[in-house]
């Protein structure tokens, strides 16, 4: 298959895509994954600290319960999903696990809970377990891989690359796809995994999938 213009590859599940286009180059997202809600689980736990790691674990927390305590996102979309119920996040200058890890290291004596994905990377529970932190880790939801042709569109001359926004994605895509030479990552956890596994990373973005395609678009449309 051939596409008339450049374009880049998404694969954001289709719970959160955005439509966007760049100015020289289009946008096509193709899903490798799903989002499937968890029931909500018992909260057995009494927390001072309250860690959210996504912008949907975000929305769905506050659908499931009404904690009080400190809060902390691990990025600005995630801390703009809790302002949104009238709370100011505490949200790291590194928006990535190892922020999150920095901002936890001032709490240690505090009980921290988290809430998150079943696909999210361990980084901040091991770091936890490791320094004795007294925490408890909830899922709310699960993603799933989907079948897709994202291969076809991967190998054409005119891709400029695939947006890439977690570990987990990374590993689902070179599982499915061959020869990906080139990539666009959101987080430094993303970026890391994805040069261990010989992608060449052109650029990393913060926390935020709109803004980086905006920053891709200032790269490459001038």
């Amino acid at each position: 298959m051939t596409m008339d213009t450049r374009f880049i590859v998404t694969i954001r599940p289709a719970e959160k895509y955005n439509e966007i286009k760049g100015s020289c180059f289009d946008v096509i997202n193709i899903p490798v994954t799903r989002i499937v809600d968890l029931e909500p689980p018992v909260i057995d736990y009494k927390p001072d600290v309250i860690v959210l790691t996504s912008e949907h674990g975000a929305d769905l927390f506050f659908k499931y319960y009404n904690l009080k305590g400190i809060f902390m996102a691990i990025g600005r979309k995630t801390g703009d999903e809790i302002k949104r119920h009238g709370i100011n996040p505490l949200i790291p200058k590194d928006e990535s696990s190892y922020g999150l890890i920095n901002l936890l290291d001032k709490y240690k004596d505090k009980r921290i809970a988290m809430f998150r994905s079943m696909k999210s990377n361990n980084i901040i529970r091991d770091y936890l377990i490791k320094n004795h932190f007294d925490f408890k880790e909830y899922f709310l939801y699960d993603i799933v891989p989907v079948n897709s042709d994202i291969c076809n569109y991967i190998n054409d001359d005119k891709c400029m690359g695939v947006v890439i926004t977690s570990s987990m994605e990374a590993e689902i895509i070179v599982s499915m796809c061959h020869g990906i030479k080139n990539a666009f990552a959101i987080g430094r956890v993303t970026e890391e995994k994805l040069r261990s596994m010989n992608i060449n990373v052109i650029k990393t973005g913060k926390s935020d999938f709109i803004d980086l395609i905006k920053e891709i678009d200032k790269m490459y449309c001038k």
